[in-house]
């Protein structure tokens, strides 16, 4: 059966898309200033009631990329103070904030426009900000990379894993030494380090920088499951999956996404619901609440595979604007895919 997910079309089993480079983008995280208090200020007379509603959540990809701003955002505002529609009006430069304050703020419960005279739906403005402060200078990062390596010299798993994506990242500190980086990978992966085995198989299966090896892949991607990460368990799956068939082990696969969904993994979510979607015994229902689940979480994918669903008219009624909004946020994200996808849905 031939089953689309993301932009790509596979065969059960075939080829799976999720992604397989290497988790180098870590090496942002241990760069990141302190976060302040992203805070949100009325502009005009109805304001939002922010302790009824989470606080807006900071996209990981913004993070990484260190983006901040302030977006101004119009909401009407039902009879009831809930949000009827939303626009972004200025915004903050960075799509992916712009997005995630809209649909922060979306949830939350407004003073009702009888507060002030009106006695139908109304309009207001608010601005969101999003501020990073805070940093290393030179001498703390210096001293945040004597202190991994003295730990690494020790023999702790991951400060050698660390140091290994610090040399494969090539960043000022340390430079790049892919050779380095490979020996300390496997030197904690042989420790029983499960981020360093899950990155060791991806790095035998796909053969960057090394001897493609899908069965020592496998091997590594099993030891890392064994110890119960729902990562490592997706990944797993993910590797069976992309096998050739003399590899594929479907009961294992299934076995390994249903554990890691059992764990809260979206990524995991996602993929078995749209296999659970379009297998022909599969639970369609508790698959399209899977991709719901995962796509709320803000899983890029997620949204892209739901955005499809709306648009096709599959399991869901056929919402070209629903789809438009899922694919916003899943380009936001940096998800190629969705960027085709809105290139090509109909006005």
């Amino acid at each position: 059966m031939v089953i689309q997910s993301g932009n790509i079309y596979f065969l059960l089993i075939g080829p799976m898309r999720l992604s397989t480079s290497l988790p180098a983008v870590l090496l942002c995280l241990l760069n990141l200033p302190a976060l302040a208090e992203a805070s949100a200020a009325p502009i005009e007379k109805l304001t939002a009631k922010l302790q009824s509603c989470p606080k807006p959540v900071w996209p990981a990809e913004s993070l990484r990329n260190g983006e901040e701003g302030s977006v101004v955002l119009a909401y009407l505002i039902g009879m009831d103070g809930r949000v009827i529609e939303s626009r972004v009006e200025k915004s903050s430069g960075h799509p992916l904030l712009d997005l995630a304050a809209q649909d922060g703020l979306a949830k939350c419960l407004f003073a009702s426009p009888e507060t002030i005279g009106r006695r139908e739906p109304t309009w207001t403005r608010m601005s969101y900000f999003w501020t990073l402060e805070g940093g290393e200078t030179p001498e703390e990062a210096k001293g945040r990379l004597d202190e991994l390596r003295a730990q690494a010299a020790a023999g702790n798993a991951e400060a050698i894993y660390r140091l290994s994506w610090r040399y494969f990242g090539g960043d000022a500190e340390v430079g790049k030494n892919v050779p380095e980086s490979l020996r300390l990978l496997r030197q904690s992966a042989d420790m029983g380090y499960v981020h360093a085995q899950v990155a060791l198989s991806m790095v035998l299966e796909v053969g960057r920088f090394v001897d493609k090896d899908l069965a020592q892949a496998i091997a590594w991607a099993k030891k890392a499951a064994a110890q119960g990460d729902s990562g490592a368990q997706l990944n797993l799956a993910r590797i069976l999956f992309e096998a050739p068939e003399e590899s594929q082990d479907v009961a294992l696969m299934f076995d390994m996404l249903e554990k890691a969904v059992a764990q809260g993994e979206p990524e995991a979510k996602t993929l078995l619901g749209m296999l659970l979607i379009h297998v022909d015994d599969g639970d369609k229902q508790r698959g399209l609440r899977l991709v719901v689940d995962a796509a709320e979480a803000q899983n890029r994918i997620a949204q892209y595979d739901l955005a499809s669903l709306y648009e096709q008219g599959e399991l869901l009624p056929k919402d070209i604007a629903k789809a438009r909004a899922l694919y916003e946020r899943s380009a936001a994200g940096g998800y190629p895919p969705a960027r085709d996808a809105l290139l090509k849905l109909p006005r």
